[in-house]
């Protein structure tokens, strides 16, 4: 007797009508959460970018430009990392730099130039760190985006 009606209960409508319901219930929350995370995602990202965007808008008004070309001239001349730190207006800015870093929260900011075809750290914040990077060091991983930028002065 408990199997015919279990079988009965199985096979009559009101349970295919419970099961397709489940089952389309259970589907819209995939989706729902799918387009969710994609939604969160993506304004993460924009969040990011927005926030990246007025740092560096800020910071390149902030940095002395007659001091910043200087240095870029040094880069040029082919003076070294250490004659390049020595001088004044690389340290004022180097000194800025960490500041807006330390303020935003920032793990690394840095200054770059195009120099001779390539993508050269000029003031980075991390100069005089383990693995930090030294004004004349040229980028190797270059990206799209860095011509990108250079053209176009957004990111």
């Amino acid at each position: 007797m408990g199997r015919t009606f279990f079988k009965k209960i199985v096979n009559g409508i009101a349970f295919k009508i419970s099961a397709l319901f489940t089952v389309i219930i259970i589907s819209l929350l995939i989706l729902t959460g799918f387009f969710t995370d994609r939604m969160i995602n993506k304004t993460i990202e924009l969040t990011v970018v927005s926030r990246s965007e007025e740092i560096s808008e800020k910071s390149s008004e902030m940095i002395d430009k007659a001091k910043f070309l200087e240095v870029i001239r040094l880069i040029e001349n082919q003076k070294d990392a250490e004659s390049i730190s020595e001088a004044a207006y690389f340290s004022d800015t180097l000194n800025l730099i960490r500041t807006i870093r330390d303020a935003n929260g920032l793990k690394f900011l840095y200054t770059m130039a195009k120099i001779g075809g390539s993508y050269v750290y000029v003031v980075s914040s991390d100069y005089g760190q383990e693995n930090g990077s030294s004004p004349g060091d040229v980028e190797k991983n270059y990206v799209e985006t860095f011509e990108k930028v250079y053209k176009t002065g957004k990111p």
